[in-house]
Order: structure tokens, then sequence, then C-alpha cells
């Protein structure tokens, strides 16, 4: 009984504050992460964005079904000017909004 309260308490602390894990399930980030059966484990140490740099993956919960996470690749900090299309479709740069623009 106390090996499987200790267990259950490391997870616990394990997933709310050290990684998070889920299975993948969408197709915005083929080809890095497969449509469906991708296990992925997420750093919880750059909370709140500190340390994110360009080409790190984020997490974050889904904006219209809050019981999921969606993940996505950073293309742009603040400041920086980046393409609002496919580069197929059209030429337009826009700058990422944030601390430090207008």
């Amino acid at each position: 009984m106390i090996a499987l309260l200790g267990v259950a308490l490391g997870f616990h602390i394990f997933t709310e504050y050290f990684f998070w894990t889920g299975e993948s399930y969408g197709i915005s980030m083929l080809p890095t992460i497969n449509s469906t059966g991708d296990w992925l484990v997420m750093s919880k140490f750059y909370r709140r964005g500190r340390g994110v740099e360009v080409g790190d993956l984020v997490s974050f919960k889904h904006p219209m079904r809050e019981d999921t996470r969606s993940v996505k690749r950073v293309v742009g900090m603040a400041g920086d000017f980046v393409l609002r299309d496919s580069p197929d479709t059209s030429g337009v740069m826009i700058q990422v909004g944030g601390e430090g623009t207008k």
C-alpha cells in the first residue's frame, strides 16, 4: 500500500511539475509528428515562454477544446518578420507582435 502511494505521488509530481506526456492527434505537425500514434514528452521547465527560441515545439491548451493540448513549432519571436502564408501562395511578410513591437 505504501509503495503504491509512493508511485502515485511520484507520478503526480512528475506530470504536474516536470513533464507532460500525451499521444499525438492531428495532421498540422506532419511530417515531424505523425497524425496519430506518436507519444510526446514535453518539458515544463520553460513555462510561460521562458527560454523558448525559434524552432522549439511548444504545447498549449487548445483554444476551442480545453480538454486537449496542441503542439506547434515557433517560427518567429517578437519583432521578427515571417511569411504570412505558405511560400508558394504569397510572399507577404508580417511582423510578429509582442513586447517591443507596436
